[in-house]
C-alpha cells in the first residue's frame, strides 16, 4: 500500500470525552480526549488531540496545531503545512480539542464549540463552503460540556440534559444516530441521538460509527456495525435510517473511558483493565489471537478481555486512558507508561498480538492515535509524537517518520516567576532559590556578579560584599518558546571570617595548629596552611 493510501486508512478516532468522578456519580463535567479515564488525566486529556495527517493541543487557553493543512484544520491557509505547532487565530479561551478527518472543534469556556477545516459533510456545522479556515461557533449549539470528532461527524454532551448532539456525515447506517432527509446522507444541525437524550456520562465518535458510555458505567453504540463494531454481538444487526436508535454493548459494565475508531472499539473499566471488540485481523483487540484463531472467539463481535502480553493469561491491568486507530489499540497505565497493539505506527508493518511498551515514554497523561500517528502529553504538558511525519504531522520541525517518540515544538509563549531576594549577611552561608513557570519546566539559574556571589543549581553561596545579581531562564522547550529572563539583586554586607592563630610548637614528626575560628560564632569552613601545603 503506498504512502498516500496508508495515509487515508481514516483513525476514526477520535476523542472519547468523561466526567469528572466515578461513572454514575454526580460530580461536576469535564470535556477530555481518549487518552483519559480518571481524574487525575482529564485535565491533559482534554487538551490534545489527533486527526488524519494533524493533530492540535491546547495551550494556555490557545489552540496550537501541526501537520497537514489541505483544508485549513490548521486553522489558516497562509501553509499547506506546518512541522511545528502554529496557533489557531482568535481562540483564547479554549477548554477541550477535538480533531476528524480535516476538520478540528474546540470547546470554550461559554460552552459553545466553535470549528475551522473541512465542511464537504457540514462536519463544521454550517451549510456555507466546503472548507473555512477562521474557526466559528457552530449555529445552535450551546451549554456544552464534552465534545468528540469522528472521521466527518461531530457529537456533543449537553450539560443540562446531560444528551447527545451530532452533526455532519450520517449515512445509510446513520453516524448521527437519526434519520436524515433521504436526499442528503448530511446535517449541518446539531441534534439529539435517539434514545441519548439524558444519562450520557462520555461519548466517542469513529468512522460511521459512535458510542455513548452511560452514567449507568454501560455503553451504547451506533452507525456501521461492520466487524461487529457495535460491540451488540451480532454484526447483522445494525442500526438503519429506519431503526437510529443506539445498541447495547453486551458483556462490558464499569466503563470509565472508550474509544472507538475505525473497525473496531475498546473501553477501560473502573478496575483498570480492558475490553476491546470488532476486527481483530491485526491484532487490535489485543486479546493474543491471531488470525487462524479469530474463529474461536468470535472474531471479536463480542468484548475480548486485552491480556498483559503474549503467551500470558494474566489480564492488562493499570489502564487509565485508551485512545484507537484504525488497527491500533494504545493504552495510558496509571504509571504513566503507555502500551500499544494492534499494527505498529512507524516504519514497521508487522502485527502485534498483544500490549508492548512504547519505549522512551515516562510521566504520561494522555495518548490520541490518529492514522499512522500518535500523540502522548506529559504530565508537565511535554508533547511528543510518532508515527508519519511526511506532512509535518510529527511537530518536531521536520518531515520524516519516526518510529519512536519525537518531541513537538513550538512557540507558545511562557512567563517565569522569580521573586524578590532579601538582603544577606556575608556570614550567613548558602541558601537555595526558586522560579515558576507557566509551562511548568524547570527554571535555571546564574549569577552576573561572581565576585560577590555564585549559583550552583539552585544554591547561592556569599563569597563578598556588594550586590548579588541573580538572573533566572528557562530555555525554549517543546510547545514553549523561552521565558524572557527575570533578574533579582539583593545586597551583602559584613565581613569575611577571620581566624586567629596561636604559635605553632616545633615538633619532629608533626606539628598540631590550633586557632578561634570566627570568635562571632558565624559558622565558617576554615583550613590551615603552612607555607604552601595545607
Amino acid at each position: 500500500m503506498d504512502s498516500m493510501s496508508i495515509s487515508r486508512r481514516f483513525l476514526g478516532l477520535v476523542l472519547s470525552v468523561c466526567l469528572l468522578g466515578v461513572v454514575g456519580s454526580a460530580a461536576a463535567n469535564v470535556s477530555a480526549d481518549a487518552g483519559e479515564a480518571v481524574s487525575a488525566n482529564r485535565s491533559a486529556a482534554s487538551q490534545l488531540a489527533v486527526g488524519d495527517r494533524h493533530a492540535c493541543a491546547i495551550v494556555a487557553k490557545n489552540v496550537y496545531c501541526w501537520g497537514g493543512n489541505a483544508s485549513g484544520q490548521l486553522g489558516t491557509f497562509d501553509v499547506t503545512s506546518s512541522n511545528v505547532a502554529i496557533r489557531v487565530p482568535n481562540i483564547t479561551t479554549a477548554t477541550a480539542i477535538s480533531a476528524g478527518f480535516g476538520h478540528t472543534c474546540a470547546l470554550l469556556e461559554d460552552k459553545t464549540v466553535w470549528c475551522w477545516g473541512l465542511n464537504d459533510f457540514y462536519q463544521l456545522g454550517f451549510f456555507e463552503g466546503t472548507s473555512n479556515a477562521a474557526p466559528r461557533a457552530v449555529p445552535g449549539l450551546s451549554d456544552v460540556i464534552a465534545i468528540s470528532l469522528g472521521r466527518n461527524a461531530g457529537c456533543a454532551i449537553i450539560d443540562s440534559t446531560k444528551g447527545v448532539k451530532c452533526w455532519g456525515e450520517n449515512g445509510s447506517s446513520p453516524t448521527l444516530g437519526r434519520a436524515t432527509n433521504p436526499e442528503t446522507d448530511k446535517s449541518a444541525e446539531a441534534d439529539y441521538v435517539v434514545g441519548l437524550g439524558s444519562g450520557v456520562a462520555s461519548v466517542s465518535v469513529g468512522s460511521g460509527s459512535a458510542c455513548a458510555v452511560l452514567l449507568t458505567g454501560t455503553a451504547k453504540c451506533w452507525g456501521d456495525n461492520s466487524m461487529g463494531k457495535l460491540g451488540n454481538g451480532d454484526p447483522s444487526v445494525s442500526n438503519s435510517q429506519a431503526n437510529p436508535e443506539p445498541l447495547d454493548v453486551v458483556g462490558v459494565t464499569g466503563i470509565s473511558a472508550l474509544s472507538i475508531g475505525e473497525n473496531h472499539a475498546c473501553a477501560v473499566i473502573t478496575d483498570g483493565k480492558i475490553k476491546c471488540w470488532g476486527s481483530g485481523f491485526e491484532g487490535q483487540l489485543g486479546a493474543d489471537v491471531g488470525i487462524n484463531d479469530l474463529p474461536a472467539v468470535g472474531f471479536g463481535v463480542t468484548p475480548l478481555d486485552v491480556v498483559q502480553g503474549r503467551g500470558v493469561s494474566a489480564l492488562f491491568d493499570g489502564a487509565v486512558g485508551i485512545s484507537v486507530g484504525p488497527s491500533l489499540s494504545c493504552a495510558v497505565r496509571s504509571l504513566g507508561t503507555v502500551a500499544c497493539w494492534g499494527t505498529p505506527i512507524g516504519l514497521s508493518m508487522a502485527y502485534i498480538l498483544a500490549p508492548v511498551n512504547v519505549a522512551g515514554l515516562s510521566n504520561i497523561a494522555a495518548i490520541a492515535t490518529g492514522d499512522n500517528l500518535a500523540c502522548v502529553r506529559s504530565v508537565i504538558n511535554e508533547v511528543s509524537c510518532w508515527g508519519q511525519g511526511d506532512s509535518g504531522q510529527l511537530g518536531n520541525g521536520a518531515s520524516d517518520n519516526s518510529g519512536t517518540p519525537v518531541s513537538v515544538l513550538g512557540s507558545a509563549p511562557q512567563t517565569l516567576t522569580f521573586g524578590a531576594l532579601a538582603d544577606k549577611g556575608l556570614g550567613e552561608g548558602s541558601f537555595t532559590i526558586s522560579a515558576t513557570t507557566s509551562s511548568g519546566a524547570a527554571a535555571s539559574f546564574a549569577s552576573s556578579t561572581e565576585a560577590v556571589c555564585t549559583v550552583s543549581g539552585s544554591t547561592v553561596s556569599l563569597v563578598g560584599t556588594g550586590t548579588c545579581t541573580i538572573v533566572a531562564s528557562r530555555a525554549a522547550s517543546g510547545l514553549y518558546g523561552a521565558a524572557t529572563s527575570v533578574s533579582q539583586s539583593f545586597a551583602v554586607t559584613g565581613t569575611k571570617a577571620t581566624v586567629v592563630t596561636g604559635s605553632a610548637s616545633a615538633q619532629s614528626i608533626r606539628a598540631t595548629l590550633s586557632g578561634t575560628v570566627n570568635a562571632g560564632g558565624l559558622s565558617t569552613a576554615v583550613s590551615f596552611v603552612y607555607g604552601t601545603d595545607p
